[in-house]
Order: C-alpha cells, then structure tokens, then sequence
C-alpha cells in the first residue's frame, strides 16, 4: 500500500515481518491452549468449582473484547509496533503473576488482565498485515497466521500435559512469560511501524462511537463479521468445555486428551494450508462459502452422534477435526473481506471486529457455564448451533462481491 510507510515489503523483510507477526498471534491462543490439559489440575489445586473453567475461559475472552475497544483506535493514533509492544509487556507480567495467586478468584482476576493485554497481539497481527495489503493478497498472509496459530494449536497441549506431569500447572505460565519475553525482543528489532503516516484522527470517545456506527454500516463488514463470529464461537466451545468432557466425563488421561486436542487442531493446519493455497485463484467468495458449509455439516454430524447415543473421545474429535478444518479455511476469508473497504482506520474497524468478536466468544463461553452438566450436551449443541447459522448466514447476507475487490480500499476508510 502507498500509505505505509515503508510500502509493500517483500523478500527477506516480508519474512522477518511475517515471523514477528506470527510470534506475537500466537501467544493470545497460547494462554488458552497450552494450559487446557492442566485446568482440572488447577479447579482442583484453586478450589474452583463446576463450570468455573468455562467462566474463566469467558471472562478473558470479555477482556479480549473490551482490550481491542481501545487497542485499534489507539493504533491508528499511536502506531501499531507501539502498542504491540507495550501489550506483551503486560502479558509477561500478568502471566508471571499467575503462578503466585492463593485461589480461584485471584486466578480469574490476572486472567482477565492477560486478556486484555492479548487484544494488542489480535488485533495488531492482521490491522499490520491489512496495512501492507489488501484483498485476496491480505487473505493470503492471513492465512499463514492462522497456520501458525493452528500449528501452535496443535503442538501447545502436548507441551502442556508434559509441563503438568513433570514440574506442575505453574510451569505452563512460566514459558508463556519466556516466549512473549523472546517475541518482544523480536519485534523491537525486526517489526517496522506499518500504520499510515500522519497517524489517526483522534478527538475523544464520541468520535470513536461515531467510527463505529459508520463502519458496522457498511454491509460487507457486517456479513462477514457474523458469519466470522459463527465459526470463533464453535472454537471457543471446544476450548472451553473439552477439558471437562474428555477428562471428567469420559475419564481420558490428561496426556489422551492431549493427543485428542492436537487432532482436532491439526484440522486448523490442514485449513490454513488449503486457505493459503487456493484463495487467490478461487476468490474469497468460493472459499469462504465452502467453509460454512463444512461448519454446518461437521456440527450437524456431532450432534447427530450424540442424539444416537454415540459419545466417546474418538466420536467428539473427528467431527470436530472438520469444524476446526472450517474454522480456518473460512476466518482469513471473513477477516480480510471485511477489512479490505478501510484503509486510514484499518486499526479502528479492526477493532470494532474484534470487539464484536470477543463478545460473542465470551457469550458463548458464559452459555457454556451457565449450562454446564458434566456432559458433552452444552458443547455439542453450541457447536451444531453456530455451524450451522454460519451457512445460514452466508447465504443470506454474504454477497458474491463481499470479498470486496481491492479497488473498494481507495473508496472507503
């Protein structure tokens, strides 16, 4: 893009951007995922009680929401590399702190405060990416962010089962604070500021609210952020309510629940691997309609298993390789068109993207507390739910152009 201020990288530069960015995405599902295998370990040692993983599990998904409230609009003033920045100092601290709380209550508290010191690393990896780039391009290098999450996704439960058995569920937040102390070298020595010249027009909270209102009025964004919203909410229910259904319910070790989790989340890697290769010559509209597709079908198959009586740990994960599968051929898709009509205020729709985002994450999760049985109902019919309504959505408000053609960029924003 022109008004970057370096331009378009490429080569070696584009590399090192590519690797900072990744770093630093990765750390917000890290907290969550590393430590799934280790959470009855922790309502057990923190006293906490049923549902409470879910809880917890919500209220840092709500601080996610409420941090890139803030964190876009204040990108768009300050500069990206800046708040990424002072991000991952929050999450360094914030996630040391973790190990030193006396009880489940104080264990929610720092969570919620790692939540929104996370919404930095969400939101600034695809606004910088957004900066650079637009259209099927932009959903390209999206797409290997979301590898990089899938892989992440697929190798932190194994990590994290084996801290568990040899050093206890502290150790897991001991590296979480290593490797965002590593990313953050890595970002102040590599990461340029991407963010356009000049910086944002800010002047205060009403003009924030007004930016807003005129980006949710613009129908592309809001067609792909719902359907965007069906599939983060599938993921959640999964990373919320399977450690309790895998281990408590159906009685799997921590180490088979483990296994189970990196199946399901290597159907992310295949995802972004398809996404990655066949957007730019199938567009966004064709991959982004499979998706829903493969969303609606994969719900629909779990909760027809359940329904028949099928429960086990294999049943669980096979339909839910397929919804993971959906998750990230489809997100890039939703991320990319819904950005591609905002050029000076990527930070600010970015962000009214991630806060909608959140929010839904965290209503889900909340459900998913609310309604937690000890069984694997609550989650199989949030699953089918949102898979489904992902279809049912797109093909109602997802028009054929909403992908939006990089010419859209210099209309808007």
């Amino acid at each position: 893009m022109s008004d970057t201020p370096g331009g378009q990288p490429g080569g070696r530069d584009l590399v090192f951007i590519m690797v900072a960015i990744c770093g630093a995405a990765v750390l917000g599902p890290m907290a969550f995922e590393l430590v799934l295998p280790a959470m009855p370990a922790i309502v057990e040692a923190l006293r906490a009680g049923e549902g409470d993983i879910e809880l917890s599990v919500g209220l840092m998904s709500l601080a996610l929401a409420i941090g890139q409230f803030f964190v876009g609009p204040s990108s768009d003033r300050f500069g990206r590399r800046r708040l990424l920045m002072g991000g991952l100092m929050v999450y360094i601290i914030s996630t040391a702190a973790i190990t030193f709380v006396p009880n489940f209550d104080w264990f929610l508290w720092v969570r919620f405060i790692q939540g929104l010191a996370t919404a930095a690393f969400v939101l600034m990896s695809r606004t910088i990416i957004r900066d650079m780039f637009t259209g099927e391009q932009a959903a390209r290098l999206l797409s290997f962010v979301y590898l990089s999450l899938s892989m992440s996704s697929v190798l932190s439960p194994f990590v994290g089962s084996q801290l568990l058995e040899l050093y206890g569920w502290r150790a897991d937040f001991y590296l979480l604070s290593a490797l965002a102390l590593i990313v953050l070298i890595l970002v102040i020595a590599k990461l340029p500021e991407t963010a356009p010249a000049g910086g944002g027009d800010y002047r205060g909270i009403v003009k924030l609210l007004g930016d807003y209102v005129r980006i949710l009025r613009n129908p592309a964004f809001r067609a792909n952020l719902a359907v965007n919203c069906m599939f983060s909410m599938g993921l959640i229910s999964f990373v919320s309510a399977s450690a309790p259904v895998y281990v408590t319910f159906l009685g799997e070790s921590p180490e088979a629940y483990a296994v189970a989790v990196g199946i399901v989340f290597s159907g992310s890697v295949a995802g972004s691997l398809v996404s990655s290769r066949v957007v730019v010559g199938a567009g966004i509209h064709r991959v982004l309609l499979a998706a829903a597709i493969l969303a609606a079908v994969s719900g629909t198959t779990l909760l027809s298993l359940s329904v028949a009586g099928v429960v086990s740990a294999v049943w669980i994960t096979i339909p839910m390789f397929f919804f993971l599968f959906a998750f990230s051929l489809g997100s890039p898709q939703t991320i990319a068109a819904a950005l591609t009509p905002f050029t000076h205020t990527a930070g600010t729709a970015s962000s009214v993207f991630g806060l909608t985002q959140g929010l839904a994450i965290a209503g889900a999760s909340f459900l998913l507390s609310a309604f937690a049985d000890g069984t694997q109902w609550p989650m199989v019919i949030m699953v089918a739910t949102v898979g489904i309504t992902s279809l049912v959505l797109f093909l109602a408000f997802v028009h054929p152009r909403a992908g939006g053609a990089p010419a859209t960029a210099a209309k808007s924003g």
